[in-house]
């Protein structure tokens, strides 16, 4: 369980995949309207999935402080599931 920790692909996927879609949220941040939500599914934490957990809380506090920062011209809702 603990080996893809260690596998190299794999972390550089999982990164450029986080890297892809803050790049695709800050090409369509003209585009959006005076409101928009983000609902975000993700698994439960899990000890053994250190890098999944940080790009959970990576894009998490990114949104976070895009709802910050646009906050007098849009309006964001992040919804996260569980």
């Amino acid at each position: 369980m603990i080996s893809y920790q260690y596998d190299y692909n794999h972390i550089k996927k999982n990164y450029q995949e986080l890297m892809n879609i803050i790049y695709f949220i800050n090409l369509i941040v003209p585009l959006l309207q005076k409101e928009f939500q983000f609902i975000l599914s993700f698994e439960k934490d899990n000890h053994y999935k250190v890098h999944f957990n940080n790009f959970k809380m990576s894009l998490i506090r990114y949104l976070e402080t895009l709802k910050v920062d646009l906050i007098k011209s849009i309006n964001i809702n992040i919804k996260i599931l569980n």
